[in-house]
């Protein structure tokens, strides 16, 4: 559940929107292929090595996502509680209840 500036609450299966997740990087491609010297590293590797490597980057990805929507899912648990309370406070000091 999101509380907008106004007041208004809005209901969400997920905390962390989908815009949010699009904004996570960690600097490789859909492949986990970095940039060309990466590409050229991984080419001279032997294919367990190669394999090794992506699995490697696989879980450390894994774990940085996870990470991350945790992050963002903190953040806007905090911004919808400081909205709330700031629609509290000013509603306190305006004489509203």
């Amino acid at each position: 559940m999101l509380l907008s500036c106004t007041g208004e609450v809005s209901d969400s299966d997920k905390d962390a929107s989908d815009g949010d997740l699009e904004e996570f990087d960690d600097g490789l491609d859909e492949n986990l292929i970095g940039d060309e010297e990466d590409k050229k590293r991984l080419e001279q590797m032997t294919e367990k090595e190669r394999e090794q490597e992506i699995f490697n980057r696989l879980e450390k990805r894994e774990a940085m996502r996870t990470r991350y929507i945790y992050e963002i899912t903190v953040i806007h648990r905090d911004i919808n509680y400081m909205t709330r309370l700031y629609i509290s406070l000013t509603n306190t000091l305006r004489g509203n209840t």
